[in-house]
């Protein structure tokens, strides 16, 4: 499949797993953050289309988002897999801010 069907099918797995790992534990977060930065690295590899990498962007972002609270809020803000997860986050976001910046 493309990587627009496999992310949402990425998607879709970790939704169900939401159902039955408990919200807010290390491995909901690595669920999320795993697909954050395969995500990342399709988009780097420009396996998407111009419309498709929006999409994956905005998904990386909440994904990436949601790793890194989960993870901050298990194993600090100074965990050295906080920071690493916060600094693909900041990534994702100038990724984004430099495409916002381009579509202008």
């Amino acid at each position: 499949g493309s990587p627009r069907a496999r992310a949402y099918a990425s998607m879709r797995l970790i939704a169900a797993r939401e159902q039955v790992i408990p919200l807010g534990t290390p491995g909901l977060a690595t669920l999320y953050a795993s697909h954050g930065s395969a995500l990342a690295r399709l988009l780097r590899a420009g396996r998407f289309s111009a419309a498709g990498s929006a999409e994956a962007l905005g998904q990386a972002e909440q994904s990436l988002a949601a790793a890194c609270s989960i993870r901050a809020s298990c194993l600090g803000d100074e965990h050295p897999l906080v920071a690493a997860t916060a600094r693909a986050l900041a990534d994702v976001r100038q990724r984004r801010r430099q495409r916002a910046g381009g579509a202008t």
